[in-house]
């Protein structure tokens, strides 16, 4: 009985470390897929796509926690949001060329289209 149990456990165990590893592994493979896009796309190098990746993670996790905050206004979360844009244009502008930068930042995003 207790063999029994020992190895339902043990199988558990396996089961849940094997889920995580798979997950991992996917967020990995999502992220490697997501550089190599902006690599091809905007034809630069790893290193600058992978400040591109993160630029763009940081935005769309400022935009989650804007979309979560109750508190705000509809007015107050605009304000916020066009802060976001501004700041993500900010930081793309810095590494990528006007050609790339049309390639990637909307054209409701952008500074020259509309002021924000």
């Amino acid at each position: 009985m207790k063999k029994n149990i020992f190895i339902t456990l043990l199988a558990i165990i396996i089961i849940g470390l094997s889920q995580n590893s798979f997950a991992q592994s996917k967020e990995d493979t999502q992220r490697r897929d997501q550089r190599n896009h902006y690599r091809k796309t905007l034809q630069i190098d790893s290193s600058k796509a992978e400040l591109v990746l993160k630029i763009q993670t940081d935005y769309k996790k400022g935009i989650s926690a804007l979309e979560a905050d109750s508190s705000l206004t509809d007015s107050g979360r605009r304000t916020k949001i066009e802060l976001l844009i501004r700041e993500k244009n900010r930081r793309l502008k810095g590494i990528l060329n006007s050609a790339q930068q049309s390639k990637l930042i909307p054209t409701t995003e952008r500074g020259d289209a509309k002021q924000l």
